[in-house]
């Protein structure tokens, strides 16, 4: 068993999904998603949640898509801000 399948047993036998975010299609892709919507929009209790850090290949998707996310929502107000 790879350790995201490991992850992904113990955290749907130990906890509630959030709205928003099913743990049962949660890999790499999803968490850096996640990772990019707190980013640009702020935590909250989905793109924050625990089980996003399960495993470290998660941990590292979300980590690539908060900081991708906190450049796009800075370009977007510099943007804002040099328009006429």
């Amino acid at each position: 068993m790879r350790p995201d399948e490991r992850a992904l047993l113990v955290l749907g036998e130990l906890t509630k999904e959030p709205e928003g975010l099913d743990l049962s299609v949660m890999d790499a892709d999803e968490a850096y998603r996640q990772g990019h919507d707190c980013g640009v929009h702020g935590p909250n209790q989905t793109n924050c949640h625990f089980s996003l850090f399960a495993c470290r290949e998660w941990t590292t998707a979300w980590e690539r898509g908060k900081t991708a996310g906190e450049l796009a929502k800075k370009k977007s107000f510099m943007r804002k801000e040099t328009k006429p």
